[in-house]
């Protein structure tokens, strides 16, 4: 069972393009605790959908912070990645991959090898393109 706020709940403080106050009627997301704000609740909105905080009654402005990405940098832009997975698609080994990536975009010449490209195709976020064989 939920417990109560100790609190009034608040209304939505955001405001549209126009400068019109939301208002809108808010859900309690849980309770948090930072260092700065102490023991605090955060709402989200059922009108704009955005998210503020308020640990005494009265609405802030929030922004939900993401947790980070955890991932290895990656070394290729995303049209880089892009022609890397055209590549491999088109039955390319990573030495050869490695041979065209370098070709067609100079800045990655000497840098990108057939190992780098494994590498970039193991932990980019696309699913890996490596084809695998039917069983059959």
């Amino acid at each position: 069972m939920l417990k109560s706020l100790p609190f009034a709940r608040p209304n939505c403080p955001w405001r549209d393009s126009k400068g019109m106050l939301c208002g809108g009627e808010l859900t309690c997301e849980g309770p948090r605790q930072s260092g700065r704000r102490g023991r605090y609740w955060v709402f989200r909105c059922q009108r704009c959908f955005h998210y503020c905080w308020s640990k005494d009654g009265k609405a802030h402005l929030g922004q939900v912070r993401k947790p980070r990405d955890r991932g290895r940098p990656s070394l290729l832009s995303l049209r880089q990645l892009r022609r890397l997975r055209e590549l491999r698609r088109g039955g390319a080994s990573y030495g050869e991959t490695a041979e065209k990536l370098g070709s067609e975009y100079p800045s990655l010449r000497g840098v990108v090898t057939g190992e780098r490209v494994r590498e970039q195709v193991r932990y980019s976020k696309a699913p890996q393109i490596v084809p695998t064989k039917k069983s059959g």
